[in-house]
């Protein structure tokens, strides 16, 4: 994001404190217009008249901060918009009260059972430009997210580079030569210790960098640990959870949990 957006975290205590639900906000400015981000989670143990009054109560006092704000609301309601029942229409009635209304309306929460709409994000403003669910299996309920349209300028962050050693047989060949040439001097005639292994260090170090020199190249992931065979395996890993959440079988979800325990394998490698 650009460094020039500052934000301001939302006392929640001081602005609304309530026991029927958590929730934590900010609030930024960009292009002289104010932006609410509201995260809420309603735990299933809470009632849901409860739950609906405390949650009028907070949104009627953002309802008299300023009328061209534009809010949006991530919310774990723990109540599914997938069945027409009562509690779903309540709380959707409550929502278009004030003129918030859902952007997801594909199920989040998928099992082998039953698929569920019970994470969602609820706004006033329609000129988001994208939104959609992450096939992820961080968690299982399936990450949400949207994309806001702004006319400020974004850094974008780029990959750091890495160092590593160009190694290959010829290279290793040359290290070995080097190392085998080196007259190392004779235990007995050792004086200092500590002088004595720093010397060696360096001298092996030497070698090494003759025959297998260090190179900084571009690296396509963000994170050091990350390469092509960790993230093929993690492409694979996903393709089968995705193929679980479209087709819940006991053999997909087999093949997914032994994809998934051989990608963690070789990442902890």
């Amino acid at each position: 994001m650009s460094n020039s957006i500052s934000y301001e975290n939302l006392n929640n205590n001081k602005l609304f404190a309530t026991i029927h639900f958590e929730w934590s906000g900010i609030k930024t400015q960009i292009n002289n217009k104010y932006y609410y981000f509201l995260c809420i989670y309603k735990s299933p143990n809470v009632k849901l008249n409860d739950f609906l009054e405390a949650l009028y109560d907070l949104l009627s006092k953002f309802s008299k901060l300023d009328k061209s704000k534009n809010i949006y609301i991530l919310v774990d309601f723990n109540i599914n918009l997938v069945v027409d029942n009562y509690a779903p229409r309540t709380f959707l009635n409550l929502m278009s009260g004030f003129d918030l209304h859902p952007i997801i309306n594909r199920p989040t929460r998928i099992s082998s059972s039953c698929s569920s709409i019970i994470d969602n994000i609820f706004t006033n403003d329609n000129k988001y430009s994208f939104k959609g669910i992450l096939c992820e299996d961080i968690s299982d309920h399936l990450p949400i997210f949207f994309f806001i349209k702004l006319n400020s300028r974004f850094v974008v962050n780029k990959c750091p580079p890495i160092r590593t050693r160009v190694m290959n047989v010829e290279n290793l060949r040359l290290a070995n030569q080097l190392l085998a040439d080196i007259k190392w001097p004779e235990c007995s005639k050792v004086t200092d210790l500590e002088t004595d292994y720093d010397d060696f260090i360096q001298t092996y170090l030497n070698c090494i960098n003759s025959a297998c020199p260090i190179i900084i190249k571009k690296n396509r992931f963000r994170k050091p640990w990350m390469d092509v065979e960790l993230y093929n395996c993690c492409l694979q890993k996903n393709s089968f959870y995705k193929m679980y959440l479209s087709s819940p079988s006991p053999g997909n979800k087999r093949a997914y949990i032994k994809s998934k325990n051989f990608f963690t394998k070789i990442k902890k490698n």
